[in-house]
């Protein structure tokens, strides 16, 4: 059985991470957050997005991340062993460089796209309050925000892989239904 790797994609706040931790617990699989890898590429002020020179030097730092988590991927499926790794992939172009890591390494992919209702302008300062206080920013990382939010939702290009949407909505009891219809895609031929 080729080892898979499952990528959970989704906007910053969307529930990568927690759906990431809390599928790792359940089945035992590495879990590789992309936030994680951030300390090897710091970011300059996010003031700088707005001059030309500042969108490369961002688009060049989220190549490092991605290379890095594509890395980690390879090496594992390599080895026969599965992953679960968490990134935007809002760019069709890191999508197919995924795609073509997971192949070349003989493995499988499964992908899901974590989602909840931005329009719910409580919902996102929840979130944005929770990231915040979790201390789970690494160096290099930034403190999101409502506009950047938005930002990053008019620059998406979507999930172009065959994927599966998972609302991650509702807290624990949310988390658990989000986790099992995960497991059961897994398992799916």
């Amino acid at each position: 059985m080729k080892p898979t790797c499952i990528a959970i994609a989704g906007i910053p706040t969307s529930g990568k991470t927690t759906l990431g931790r809390a599928l790792s617990a359940t089945t035992g699989i590495r879990f590789v957050d992309s936030n994680e890898f951030a300390r090897f590429a710091p970011l300059a002020d996010p003031a700088t997005f707005q001059t030309d020179e500042g969108r490369l030097r961002e688009k060049a730092r989220m190549r490092v991340i991605y290379a890095l988590n594509h890395a980690v991927v390879e090496a594992y499926i390599e080895a026969g062993v599965p992953i679960i790794i968490a990134a935007t992939y809002s760019k069709e172009a890191s999508q197919k460089r995924l795609a073509t890591t997971v192949e070349r390494a003989g493995g499988t992919l499964k992908v899901f796209h974590c989602q909840y209702d931005m329009e719910d302008e409580a919902e996102v300062a929840r979130r944005l309050a929770d990231r915040a206080t979790r201390n789970d920013l690494v160096a290099g990382e930034i403190a999101i925000t409502a506009s950047y939010l938005r930002e990053q939702m008019a620059r998406t290009e979507g999930i172009q892989l065959p994927h599966f949407a998972v609302r991650m909505e509702g807290g624990d009891e949310g988390t658990r239904l989000a986790v099992a219809r995960a497991i059961e895609y897994i398992n799916e031929k």
